[in-house]
């Protein structure tokens, strides 16, 4: 009946890299957001299949719009964005109604077992995390509901992702509390414990806190009187705070804003213009979020954009104490804009890194009003010169020899990664010819007014022109607000001309039409400060992959440090999303080697345990693995200057990162200091020793770097401490496999009977293993089963026996594996590669179609997961298979197996690793 109560949701937390989610993950998109954090995951996860849509413009975006994406090569792999509105208007109905539409769309699309969903709208540090949980169980308790009444099938599984432990947890408690609440009882069943999934974290502290960018959004209200009043709202917190209201005295602020930008102020009485913006702009209400020093990101309308928030000042004791610093160098302050016109197309920028750089154009008409800008240049050439060595393919038109038809041409051809102009801006100018002109003939007619950055006379790149351009940046940078005027008549005209209202015009047509992230200059600057904030950014953005936030951080911080009187720091309006990178749009980046100044050995611990799982981390693991090479390196070091390495784990945790990044020798040094130290080895240990051993000598024979009889003896020493760790403390499936494993070492280094009985030997210890796991079905039986069926087929097809013996334990071997394998359950993905390996070469199934499904499964492995000591275990069996059937010249399985083998030789894992 209709009425029937629904079976409890089962909710389950998953501490993990989303890469690796078990069912269709749900993410939310802001409007106006570029793509990034746990959506750009995604985007990766699902090939880019996100960003073209975004690019071709048919992206979620309102509350209540949703789209299921698949990735282009694999389309089993899918994942849900649905549309979370503007940032300023986000509440928990918004959650609900993003969580509701997600799950209905998945529904339609041909549903899933189960859907994994990020907590949306925490990274935003809107609403507290319990009410965003609270408002995802009411959203998915009525999409439970609805699915049915259509004739769908409900979801038997909710997952929740947070890659940082502490986050699972905190999500795991809220939940439980949650479930027992009258309002959502008997709805759940939370699972009872977290999940640890594949590319989990852990930090100890938060020592920045991502989640902190504290929203304020701020609009200008005109009254009848044509004055202004600002309306504050804060988002987030204990609870919406909304309504503040502050009168906007244009003439006033405008006055204080030229004093703050001047430096004006008596350091005797401690008065200040930008103490006396802070005190008049931001209601009291708000006062105590500046003095807690969060993270604030500024959701403001156009008139508000004009505003000068970055200048204030909160400091209440002298303003010559040191290390007692402006708000916006305490902490980050970036701003994006409220806009009723979007882009047509976000923007992504060409296939490769380019970069346009404008620097004092003057081949255009002379205007007098504006003389040469030299350190203009300087900025540009060091500018070009940064991106250039950073990968960039840039055009550089700087000095007096550019046209205003080469800077049009230029930027309207689009397509640009970067723009970066450092040149005049004016807004709403009269250029002294025409004022000249007008004073001789005595004209009263209204004289023109220019906006945009100057080209010459009367010639401006103005905001209005950029709507022509079909393909706009990435990221701009508009460095346009030298005064640098002749007389004073011309510079009162600049000042009067509104430098924030041009910002502010170049920014909005930028973001309207796509452009990610705007940096533009709306009060005076000093050149030398200019010059070390560009620098900055693009450093940190390119060379440090900071996101955002974090590089306009750093840039006013290092303005400020090199002259505390200089406002530059504040003068920069930084519009975009605090946590996008430059890196998220494919661009070439370099690695920052990890903060290892660890508080203690257990910090070194949770350090080494995220380096072992990034490098798990599928596609990802190619272009980090020389950053994760310098992280352990670093580690490492520290860790043995602090003497550390005596400290309980510590050894083995530094060994089990070397061999994760298939450091093998490094691994295996590491271990047995752990074991020699008494620093708590495990067990484990002391078989990842036999094992790293027993793989160093076979691969040094093979590589024909160590001899054969050299080879098979340290084989068979490392076999007797694994038969004397049975022997004293019990067999276990891990150690008769590990035995088997030496076994198999030894067939493929020997030939003839010697192979036929390692052949044998290996196929009896992996059966004892087999006989001895507890679990046949689902449990980790697959693996000595694997191995069995191996040994048994390459004897019978070695000795050219009946292979009919071998297909009940074929058989045998399927059912352990399962039929619905993940790819975060590596060696049982793995595993499910070698069944269909040995069932062909059974069956005879030898054929080119077959050899490709192989490859395509083998390259499914590495991109999926695992570190280089698994993948290297899975294709060094590939290996195996094919070395001991030449030995019996079975020429036609040996040349398919050779094939795929060369197929796959591209993967790194077949390279030399080693440090």
């Amino acid at each position: 009946m209709a009425d029937d109560p629904l079976p409890a949701t089962l909710i389950k937390v998953v501490n993990g890299d989303l890469s690796f989610a078990q069912y269709p993950v749900l993410v939310g998109h802001y409007v106006g957001d570029a793509i990034g954090g746990s959506e750009g995951q995604l985007d990766s996860a699902l090939g880019g299949a996100l960003r073209r849509r975004y690019a071709l413009g048919v992206y979620p975006g309102a509350p209540g719009t949703a789209i299921v994406a698949q990735h282009p090569g694999h389309p089993e792999r899918r994942g849900v964005v649905v549309g979370l509105g503007d940032m300023g208007a986000f509440s928990v109905v918004t959650v609900r109604t993003a969580v509701v539409t997600g799950m209905l769309e998945l529904a339609l699309s041909g549903g899933a077992r189960g859907i994994s969903l990020v907590m949306v709208g925490v990274r935003a540090g809107l609403i507290p995390t319990a009410e965003i949980l609270a408002a995802m169980l009411a959203g998915i308790d009525d999409a439970q509901r609805r699915i049915p009444t259509q004739g769908l099938t409900a979801f038997d599984e909710i997952q929740i992702i947070a890659q940082m432990e502490d986050s699972a947890h905190l999500a795991w408690h809220n939940l439980k509390r949650l479930a027992g609440q009258p309002r959502f009882a008997g709805q759940f069943e939370v699972y009872p414990e977290v999940v640890l999934s594949l590319g989990a974290r852990r930090r100890i502290a938060r020592v920045a806190d991502p989640d902190a960018w504290r929203a304020v959004q701020v609009e200008g209200t005109l009254l009848p009187d044509n004055t202004h009043t600002l309306n504050f709202g804060a988002l987030g917190g204990a609870a919406r705070a909304e309504g503040f209201q502050m009168p906007a005295n244009l003439s006033m602020i405008r006055s204080i804003i030229d004093a703050a930008v001047e430096g004006a102020g008596d350091k005797a009485d401690n008065s200040s213009p930008a103490r006396a913006l802070f005190e008049m702009v931001w209601p009291n209400e708000l006062k105590h979020i500046s003095h807690e020093d969060r993270n604030l990101r500024l959701i403001l309308d156009s008139f508000a954009a004009s505003l000068p928030f970055e200048l204030m000042d909160d400091r209440q004791g002298p303003l010559d104490t040191p290390n007692i610093k402006p708000p916006a160098v305490r902490h980050g302050i970036v701003r994006q804009l409220m806009q009723t016109q979007f882009a047509r197309a976000r923007s992504t920028g060409s296939t490769r890194a380019t970069a346009l750089v404008i620097g004092d154009p003057r081949g255009g008409p002379p205007a007098a009003d504006f003389k040469p800008l030299p350190n203009a240049r300087t900025e540009a050439k060091a500018v070009a010169d940064m991106l250039t060595k950073a990968g960039f393919t840039v055009t550089a038109l700087i000095g007096d020899a550019v046209t205003p038809v080469q800077v049009v041409d230029a930027v309207m051809r689009g397509g640009w990664t970067i723009i970066h102009i450092s040149a005049h801006g004016i807004f709403n100018y009269r250029f002294r010819s025409d004022r000249d002109a007008a004073r001789e003939s005595g004209a009263t007619a209204p004289i023109a007014q220019y906006t945009g950055v100057v080209l010459g006379d009367k010639i401006t790149l103005s905001p209005s022109m950029l709507q022509g351009m079909s393909d706009p940046p990435v990221m701009a940078f508009l460095n346009c607000c030298n005064l640098a005027a002749i007389d004073p008549g011309d510079e009162d005209a600049l000042r009067r001309s509104g430098r924030a209202d041009f910002a502010a015009s170049f920014a909005a047509q930028l973001i309207a039409l796509g452009t990610s992230t705007v940096i533009a200059a709306g009060w005076e600057v000093d050149d030398a400060g200019a010059v070390i904030f560009a620098e900055t950014i693009y450093d940190a953005m390119l060379n440090a992959e900071a996101s955002f936030g974090d590089a306009v951080l750093e840039a006013r911080q290092r303005v400020y440090d090199n002259n505390p009187a200089d406002t530059t720091w504040g003068a920069y309006q930084c519009y975009g999303e605090p946590d996008w990178q430059l890196r998220s749009a494919g661009l070439p980046h370099a690695h920052e080697t990890a903060d290892v100044d660890f508080a203690s050995h257990v910090e070194a611990l949770a350090m080494l345990s995220n380096l072992a799982n990034e490098a798990q981390i599928g596609v990802g693991r190619t272009a980090r693995a020389g950053g994760m090479n310098d992280d352990l390196a670093a580690a490492e070091i520290k860790i043995r200057a602090m003497n550390w390495m005596d400290r309980p784990y510590v050894a083995e945790a530094v060994g089990r990162a070397h061999a994760a990044l298939g450091h093998f020798d490094n691994a295996i040094a590491c271990l047995e200091e752990a074991l020699a130290s008494d620093a708590k080895p495990s067990l484990q240990a002391v078989e990842t020793i036999a094992n790293l051993r027993i793989r160093a000598a076979a691969a040094a024979a093979a590589a024909g770097t160590k001899p054969i009889p050299d080879a098979l003896a340290e084989i068979v020493a490392a076999r007797a401490r694994l038969t004397a760790l049975c022997d004293a403390a019990g067999a276990t499936p891990e150690r008769l496999s590990l035995i088997g494993g030496s076994h198999k070492r030894e067939a493929e280094l020997t030939a003839g009977d010697t192979c036929d009985a390692a052949l044998a030997a290996m196929r009896d210890a992996y059966r004892k293993a087999w006989d001895l796991a507890p679990d046949k079905i689902g449990g980790n039986a697959y693996y000595p089963a694997e191995n069995l069926c191996t040994a048994n087929v390459l004897l019978a097809l070695r000795q050219k026996v009946a292979i009919d013996p071998c297909l009940d334990d074929l058989a045998n071997f399927a059912l352990a594996v399962g039929l619905d394998v993940h790819p975060d359950d590596r060696w049982r993905a793995g595993s499910q590669v070698s069944q269909k390996l040995l069932s062909r070469l059974a069956t005879d199934d030898l054929t080119d179609e077959a050899g490709a499904a192989m490859i395509a499964a083998y390259r499914w492995l590495w991109e999926s997961g695992g570190d280089y000591l698994s993948l290297d275990t899975m294709l060094g069996h590939l290996r195996f298979v094919r070395r001991v059937l030449d030995d019996r010249a079975l020429a036609d399985a040996v040349h398919w197996l050779q094939k795929i083998e060369d197929g796959v030789a591209a993967l790194p894992v077949n390279k030399d690793v080693q440090p």
